[in-house]
């Protein structure tokens, strides 16, 4: 039986020490990276593709992909002998989102204040060095990309993620920062990592983020934390608006204590444990 078969159930490869997690499937992780890989791209991959991009058999990668497609998480292009997600994968967003407390607190919440700023308005939560949006409201009928829920953004670079980053001990932020992937997402991204560790700093003290089109050009953006028990913050209500005719001394003045009292009527809904 290859290394790299599936089929095996054993555990996965040994530690420095030459352990095995006796809890681990093999095949299971495997299957996880041809998902995660499948995500990732921006076009259906085909086998080939997915067997390079994993590290495994194109044996292997046809064996995980039929699974796949007979589960009906898969559907394949028998055309053009690619692969894509099926309408079930939903389901299970579907199912986070609908039994998720925190979401159902947050979304009277968070539409109360896209109508107090008839701006961009969204929920994220701290995923590894990324944050991802839970939630995303906007008054743009043509804000299409920018509202898609799931969507994940480099923690450090965002407004959002500087908010939760902020609510850290600082040797995890350092942690977080160096692990961090700073290609930058517009000319006015900060990528140095002391600077963007000096930043946190400051928004430690003052309790939110504001960041001027350094995640999308000729936009401003400021988050603050929820706050938590033990001062952790995994999560942070973002709004975000045209710059235009704005600076970031209007969104500190009118934006951020809207933010700031949706965050506090957002704790009181949902209680003192929004992790």
């Amino acid at each position: 039986m290859s290394a790299d078969d599936p089929t095996k159930d054993e555990a996965g490869e040994p530690d420095a020490e030459g352990r095995r997690d006796p809890l681990m499937v093999a095949a299971i992780v495997k299957a996880f990276d041809v998902v995660k890989h499948i995500a990732s791209v921006h076009k259906q991959p085909t086998l080939g593709e997915i067997a390079r991009a994993c590290g495994i058999s194109f044996q292997s990668a046809q064996r995980i992909t039929n699974g796949l497609v007979e589960s009906g998480y898969l559907d394949r292009d028998e055309r053009l002998k690619t692969y894509r997600f099926s309408l079930r994968t939903l389901d299970l967003q579907y199912t986070y989102l609908r039994t998720d407390n925190l979401l159902k607190s947050a979304w009277p919440i968070l539409m109360g204040l896209r109508e107090q700023t008839q701006m961009r308005v969204s929920l994220c939560v701290l995923d590894g060095t990324e944050i991802v949006f839970l939630l995303r409201l906007s008054s743009n009928p043509k804000d299409f990309e920018t509202l898609l829920i799931g969507r994940r953004r480099v923690a450090a670079l965002t407004a959002g993620g500087s908010a939760v980053l902020s609510t850290l001990p600082p040797e995890e932020r350092r942690r977080i920062v160096e692990a961090s992937d700073l290609t930058p997402l517009t000319p006015r991204s900060i990528v140095d990592p002391e600077a963007i560790l000096a930043r946190l700093d400051a928004c430690e003290k003052q309790g939110f983020c504001i960041r001027d089109q350094e995640t999308h050009v000729g936009e401003i953006t400021a988050a603050v934390p929820l706050a938590t028990v033990n001062g952790r913050a995994p999560h942070a209500i973002v709004v975000a608006g045209p710059g235009k005719g704005r600076t970031v001394d209007d969104f500190r003045r009118d934006i951020v204590p809207l933010l700031q009292n949706a965050a506090i009527a957002l704790d009181r809904a949902h209680g003192p444990d929004t992790a």
